[in-house]
């Protein structure tokens, strides 16, 4: 089961190309049906479940971005 999931998010592989071409028309579908703005908030909402779930170190990042965007 790993290996054919690893195979979805390997560059190259059928199953990527897959993967991306799905992605590919659900923005489209979003954006014909609801609009850019309503897209680009379900994207945003879509990237902060995505930072919450998937970082481990949440503060350490959010200070990293901070001193990249502000300085020390």
């Amino acid at each position: 089961m790993h290996e054919i999931l690893s195979r979805f998010f390997t560059k190259g592989t059928r199953e990527c190309a897959v993967l991306c071409s799905l992605l590919g028309v659900l923005t489209a579908v979003l954006l014909i049906c609801v609009g850019i703005w309503k897209t680009l908030l379900v994207a945003a909402c879509a990237a902060v479940g995505v930072f919450i779930g998937g970082v481990r170190d949440k503060k350490g990042v959010l200070r990293r971005w901070r001193e990249q965007l502000f300085g020390r």
